[in-house]
């Protein structure tokens, strides 16, 4: 497939993801559910529209002053829009337990670090970038500048990806496995935590364009990252909006009810008749254990 209709394919998923997080933001809002995790997702979708624009500027740009900016917007919003991607799904998994307090702590712990993760990749990228600047006076044949992070940089920045990725999906299997979840529920919300390896795989591939220093196909890369991350964030929401209203509609068929069932809708509907507190402001989207606890091993799910 040419270059140019690659560029196109990218575009269009960065345009859908940043419609998907509209939705979803507006969703949040009119549900008054918003949280920290939409915060994040907020945070994400402003820097994959600012990269989107500096991508697009540079592409109309004829060198120079311009095309220089249009780097620098696009070298420092990529990696924001990544980790708020992140910190947006560590959230998503951290509404589940927030209210015990021992993962609520290793939770923000996790954030913490991702910070200092981010902070570093920011600042080593600031200074490779801004250290000699003879690359603003070697453009291509169309007036665009590039300035590639030196190995060391791109092994960093892949393992950091890699980890952060890994600790996300190894602290959702964990907190899952612990719960005693009916086998749907658990490969619905395992799914879309799980995720994040997708993502891992697009950071791979953009590694591999920079350690070969593929420019042609590196903003492709980046941009399919970008566009992938940001669908990615919004997955989680919109699995759990789905089943919510699968199960609505199982209840208002007559079935015949086992014990076991009848136990875990009594249990349910306890939990469903208490107000989500969560946020302060109303029910949540995702799995709510604060009506049972966590030492009860129930499941309870929040209804709008």
């Amino acid at each position: 497939m040419p270059q140019t209709a690659l560029r196109v394919v990218c575009t269009i998923l960065q345009v859908l993801a940043i419609l998907i997080t509209i939705l979803r933001l507006g969703y949040r809002v009119r549900t008054r559910m918003f949280w920290v995790e939409d915060m994040w997702a907020v945070a994400a979708l402003v820097c994959v529209v600012t990269s989107l624009i500096a991508g697009l500027k540079s592409f109309d740009t004829d060198g120079g002053q311009s095309a220089i900016i249009c780097f620098w917007v696009y070298g420092f919003a990529f990696p924001s829009a990544i980790w708020a991607v992140r910190q947006s799904i560590l959230f998503s998994v951290a509404r589940i337990f927030w209210s015990t307090k021992s993962l609520r702590f290793t939770a923000i712990a996790i954030a913490l670090g991702f910070l200092v993760l981010y902070g570093a990749l920011v600042t080593q990228k600031a200074w490779q970038y801004g250290h000699n600047l003879d690359w603003y006076h070697h453009p291509d044949k169309d007036g665009r500048v590039h300035a590639y992070l030196s190995r060391p940089e791109i092994i960093f920045e892949l393992i950091t990806d890699c980890v952060s990725d890994a600790i996300i999906v190894a602290l959702a299997l964990h907190l899952l496995w612990g719960i005693k979840f009916p086998a749907n529920e658990r490969i619905i919300i395992l799914a879309a935590l799980s995720t994040s390896i997708i993502v891992t795989i697009v950071s791979v591939f953009r590694a591999i364009c920079q350690f070969m220093r593929f420019r042609s196909i590196l903003r492709i890369a980046t941009d399919l990252e970008l566009a992938v991350s940001l669908t990615t964030c919004n997955l989680l929401v919109a699995t759990t909006y789905i089943y919510r209203i699968v199960i609505r509609r199982r209840r208002n068929v007559s079935e015949p009810k086992s014990d076991s069932n009848m136990q875990t809708q009594e249990v349910t509907a306890a939990a469903l008749r208490s107000p989500a507190t969560l946020d302060g402001r109303g029910q949540l989207t995702t799995v709510d254990l604060t009506g049972t606890g966590w030492d009860s091993q129930t499941v309870t799910q929040a209804e709008p």
